[in-house]
């Protein structure tokens, strides 16, 4: 057996190890009978060779000071990733359920897919926002979409939501909004504006004249169906309307009427962060949105304002069912079509057809099918992805 000084016969190596008289003791920072470990890293005085007492010289080269700046670093990195939550929908979950907990399935795709639609949708926006709905064509889905993205955005966020029907003349969003008791309109609260512009201005004041939605949690601002009382909103009441809501909705959907020079028509173009434009895959829906954006690219290069232009570039664009030609190739060329007008930073996405939408009665939103929920939480995130961005660099 080979020794080394120190090591006395007959002891085994694991005995020399354990004894602080060897170097492997020595090494290991055994301590010696009578000598006591320092507390709490705190070494008694010693002759200066070693800050700790009992630190090895091999262990105190293998560890470099850090400067303070390099600790607070160390504390201040962010965590590992965790990992996703269990399924919570489809049969992933079903089995979890079955075992008891005991197996706890990874999502599948379509359920990460959803998660990250709610938290774009969840996310807070720089400033109060305004989203735009608009087809000059009527019948194309306007008012619907209005509906379902304010109920998305209500349901799915904390976010404060208005849906307003913008409309010049008899607007449809009524129709299908309940009426929670009230038969107020914009009328009304254009009415009521003088009062209601001072310091003392309570968020209920306000949310009296709008029609809430129950557990969809958005409010819905109606235009006026009596002839004899409907009024004609001028850019300048637009605009005091709206500097009204935002001090207490940081959410707006404007659902527009179809005359694209109306006075309340362009201002909502003037304040809107995104634009959403639904439409069905028919010869008549793709006109009347070429006519739009046709106006908004000549709205740019009269008034050397690139915003009109970049409004419909980065649209989304809803294409709503029931009302296709049935003719797959004759769909497939529109889509290209649409792709290559509006450009690479428009969005195009197929809503789900959802009987209650189509029916042009009172909606609500929870009746409405699993699929059509989470095809609008798809369109949603997308529109709220589009606010945010230009919100963040228009402040």
């Amino acid at each position: 057996m080979s020794s080394w000084p120190g090591m006395e016969r007959g002891q085994s190596p694991l005995v020399q190890a354990l004894d602080p008289r060897t170097p492997a003791g020595l090494e290991l920072g055994i301590l010696a009978a009578g000598e006591s470990a320092p507390a709490y890293g705190f070494a008694p005085p010693g002759d200066g060779s070693s800050p700790v007492a009992g630190e090895s010289p091999a262990l105190r080269a293998s560890v470099p000071a850090q400067s303070l700046a390099d600790r607070i670093a160390t504390l201040q990195a962010p965590a590992p990733a965790e990992k996703p939550l269990a399924a919570q929908e489809g049969w992933r979950a079903g089995l979890g359920k079955f075992t008891g907990g005991l197996l706890k399935l990874a999502p599948g795709k379509a359920e990460l897919a959803s998660r990250a639609h709610v938290a774009a949708i969840q996310r807070v926006f720089a400033r109060p926002v305004t989203i735009m709905v608009a087809n000059p064509g009527g019948g194309e889905g306007k008012s619907p979409t209005t509906m379902a993205l304010g109920a998305t955005f209500g349901t799915r966020s904390e976010h404060s939501v208005l849906a307003w029907d913008n409309n010049e003349t008899m607007g449809t969003l009524s129709a299908l909004a309940q009426t929670d008791g009230s038969s107020s309109t914009v009328t009304d609260l254009l009415q009521a504006l003088p009062g209601l512009h001072g310091g003392n201005t309570r968020s209920g004041d306000v949310m009296a004249f709008t029609r809430h939605q129950g557990n969809s949690r958005f409010s819905v601002l109606a235009s006026h169906h009596d002839p004899a009382r409907m009024q004609m909103i001028t850019q300048e009441n637009f605009s005091s309307i709206l500097e009204s809501v935002q001090r207490f909705w940081n959410l707006t959907i404007l659902d527009t009427g179809n005359n694209t020079i109306a006075p309340n028509w362009l201002a909502a173009l003037d304040v809107a962060d995104q634009l959403v434009i639904p439409m069905h895959l028919t010869g008549k829906g793709q006109r009347s949105v070429l006519q739009m954006i046709q106006q908004l690219d000549e709205l740019s290069r009269s008034s050397s304002n690139p915003r009109y232009r970049e409004l419909y570039e980065r649209a989304v664009v809803v294409i709503v069912p029931g009302r296709s030609s049935g003719d797959a190739k004759a769909s497939r060329v529109m889509r290209e079509q649409l792709a290559q007008i509006f450009g690479p930073a428009a969005t195009l996405i197929d809503a789900p057809y959802e009987p209650q939408l189509a029916s042009g009665s009172t909606i609500d939103w929870a009746l409405v099918r699993p699929s059509t929920v989470k095809g609008y939480e798809k369109i949603t995130a997308a529109v709220a992805e589009g606010t945010r961005t230009w919100a963040k660099t228009h402040p």
